[in-house]
């Protein structure tokens, strides 16, 4: 398991749209909607390997970025996906794109001689919750699961029968339950 983080130059500035890959403990796919968005980097890819991302995403909602990236230069060149390709173009297609295949599983098709890094992102990781049937928190790491950052927030439920019902904390830290 990997994470990116930004190339550093000289002067410790980040080069803008460069990131190295660094080894974690744990698990990388961690993030709230706070984030900026989450990143992760394969090194010295060739030919057309199925890669398995740390993290689930929306397939075909635009939702994932891919970049072929040039770690000399720190320059990133984004690559087209097989849906919109095939749109515009009939085959053979050019040597660089990708396709969603899964969730979490992306083909990434290059040249079979080259190497090259290849960056994934989402820009966002607020996922809409109509896509899940449920939400998952796995490995909290500051023992929040959930974080209501607004006054007064509370969460929604619904009893069997249908009916709207609203979880919300007083300043006091009581807990009380009021119909919606």
């Amino acid at each position: 398991m990997g994470k990116a983080i930004p190339v550093r130059d000289s002067s410790f500035k980040a080069v803008k749209g460069a990131y190295k890959n660094i080894s974690t403990e744990g698990e990388t796919s961690r993030y709230s909607a706070q984030d900026s968005g989450a990143r992760y980097i394969e090194t010295s890819v060739l030919g057309t390997p199925t890669i398995t991302l740390p993290w689930n995403y929306q397939v075909g909602n635009k939702q994932l970025n891919v970049f072929i990236v040039d770690s000399s230069t720190g320059r990133c060149d984004k690559l087209v996906d097989l849906e919109t390709l095939s749109s515009y173009y009939t085959p053979p297609y050019p040597d660089y794109y990708y396709e969603e295949l899964s969730s979490d599983k992306v083909k990434v098709h290059t040249p079979a001689l080259v190497p090259v890094d290849i960056l994934f992102e989402i820009p966002h990781t607020a996922t809409p919750g109509t896509f899940n049937s449920k939400v998952v928190v796995r490995d909290q790491g500051d023992n929040v699961g959930i974080d209501l950052e607004g006054s007064f927030n509370g969460i929604r439920l619904r009893d069997s029968e249908g009916n709207k019902h609203i979880i919300r904390v007083t300043s006091e830290s009581s807990i009380f339950v009021v119909a919606d």
